[in-house]
């Protein structure tokens, strides 16, 4: 059971139900009507068969009102709670900006299959373009499944081995699908310790602020944590789905994120660890502020200083417009503070690179190991600190009020 009222809960039950923290207003007497179900699998079609059609404006002209249309339906539908809209906006959202992103380009000279031939971009596209609508809609479905493009023209750097040549089915589906489990036990274990600091500070009021400062780090790299373990656990059930069902190999499916042992500095955080996902739409964002906006010289500080703040804000209003659908545009535009967290990133790096370049220019960078360990404790810190306002209005929105995917079958309760 929730400890906070339910959006859909009308206003003398928010003001009676026990809580820790108030509802937020724009929460209460919700009167939405609920998502229907074929909402999500019909936008996913639509995208795969959109991208399949003749490349061309009459691609654009033909699909964009239906996608836009469907983009306008999620501020007056509900999936019951603030973090099932939150959740489900991330998903929607993410679609529209990677349609976006191919059907105003050309997808069919940047994305293929790598396999040995020397052919240009066009000769790809021309190929594409003359196999018919079958194959192409194979290759639609591939784009939109495969957006770190695993063994494909597009596969982004950095990333960790996936199961070795001749691992079998069978064993790599039942690894995955335990996977999924750890992460979803994971994700109970986080979310009774978030309530137990609520409950055990007797403090109606609490905030993450109420907590001393390590334990307010520790929080923010739990919930960074926790949006690993959301994503991994439904990263491995796909796997496990579509290898089972013969869709791809285990060889395709490659861990979501680097190794943490690289996470000696924020750059090398969100750049070789975090998932690459959004790495395309940063780079675009940055390039565009930098270089296309202001034209500056490239490899100049202010030039970096900008490129950062271009492509994390990219990231961070993708996030913004998430939550403003999730609050149905009843919070305010920034309703969360994404963006500040998102561009605190920026800065955050473009000061660490002053500081290294300050260290190795005073002669002082020999330690490397010793640097190392220092930068762990930088980036945690940083990272851990900077979220806490967005974490602390998400906390407030309802992101914590969820139920035990696990542990409820075994009678632990929220």
């Amino acid at each position: 059971m929730s400890l906070v009222a339910s959006p859909l809960t009308n206003t003398s039950t928010a003001q009676t139900a026990p809580s820790f923290h108030s509802a937020p207003a724009w929460s209460l007497n919700d009167t939405r009507a609920h998502l229907p179900k074929w909402y999500v699998p019909a936008f996913f079609v639509v995208l795969v068969a959109s991208l399949a059609l003749p490349a061309g404006k009459a691609r654009i002209y033909s699909t964009l009102p239906i996608v836009l249309g469907l983009c306008a339906m999620l501020p007056y539908h509900t999936e019951g709670s603030f973090k099932k809209d939150f959740d489900l906006g991330n998903l929607v959202l993410g679609w529209f900006l990677v349609y976006i992103s191919l059907v105003l380009t050309s997808p069919e000279t940047q994305f293929w299959k790598q396999d040995g031939r020397k052919l240009s971009p066009e000769e790809r596209m021309r190929e594409l373009e003359g196999a018919g609508y079958l194959k192409k809609l194979a290759w639609s479905f591939n784009v939109w499944t495969n957006p770190r493009g695993i063994g494909w023209s597009h596969q982004v750097g950095g990333l960790r081995p996936a199961a070795p040549e001749g691992t079998t089915v069978k064993s790599f589906v039942v690894r995955k699908l335990a996977y999924a489990l750890g992460f979803f036990v994971t994700l109970d274990v986080l979310h009774l310790w978030y309530k137990h600091l609520e409950a055990s500070s007797g403090n109606p009021n609490w905030t993450v602020f109420s907590e001393p400062i390590p334990i307010r780090i520790l929080i923010g790299l739990s919930n960074q944590f926790r949006i690993f373990c959301e994503m991994a656990s439904m990263h491995s059930l796909c796997a496990a789905l579509t290898t089972a069902v013969g869709i791809y190999k285990p060889s395709d499916w490659p861990p979501i994120v680097g190794r943490l042992q690289n996470a000696y500095s924020i750059r090398r955080f969100w750049g070789m660890v975090w998932h690459q996902f959004m790495r395309q739409v940063a780079h675009s964002g940055g390039l565009l502020l930098s270089r296309d906006m202001f034209k500056l010289p490239k490899g100049s500080s202010i030039s970096r200083l900008v490129y950062l703040v271009g492509a994390f804000a990219s990231t961070g209003f993708y996030h913004t417009i998430v939550t403003v659908y999730a609050t149905a545009f009843r919070a305010g535009l920034n309703p969360c503070g994404d963006l500040q967290f998102f561009v605190l990133q920026a800065v955050g790096m473009f000061m660490e690179g002053w500081a290294i370049d300050f260290v190795l220019w005073s002669g002082h960078g020999g330690n490397k190991t010793g640097w190392k360990y220092f930068g762990y404790l930088w980036w945690a810190s940083w990272l851990g600190y900077s979220c806490l306002w967005y974490l602390e209005e998400l906390r407030k929105a309802g992101l914590w009020d969820v139920d035990l995917k696990v542990l409820g079958y075994f009678g632990f309760t929220l």
